[in-house]
């Protein structure tokens, strides 16, 4: 390493260089309150939608639990190959989930 410095010109060119863009950042965060306030509803339901997810998750938990424990011989009535899948992008569920016991 050289032990070379930088010009304190060039610090100077570099805070010029950026004071445009942070003005230009600056003046995007001065919004109306009403795209505010639609931003803070829409994050409380995204919050909302979380919490009833896991809420969800939590309940069939016991309940799958509950339903073992007292059907102990529960079994799936035919191969774990045949059954029918929906088709969604977004949750692999059953479309029906023929039982025994």
């Amino acid at each position: 390493m050289s032990g070379a410095r930088p010009a304190a010109s060039a610090a100077g060119a570099e805070r010029v260089r950026f004071t445009g863009w942070a003005d230009a950042l600056l003046s995007t965060v001065e919004r109306p309150l009403a795209e505010i306030g639609a931003d803070i509803d829409e994050m409380n339901r995204y919050l909302a939608g979380l919490a009833a997810a896991s809420l969800a998750r939590m309940e069939l938990q016991v309940a799958l639990s509950a339903l073992v424990t007292r059907l102990p011989g529960l079994r799936l009535a035919g191969p774990a190959g045949e059954v029918p899948w929906h088709a969604d992008r977004f949750v692999r569920r059953p479309k029906e989930l023929l039982v025994a016991w």
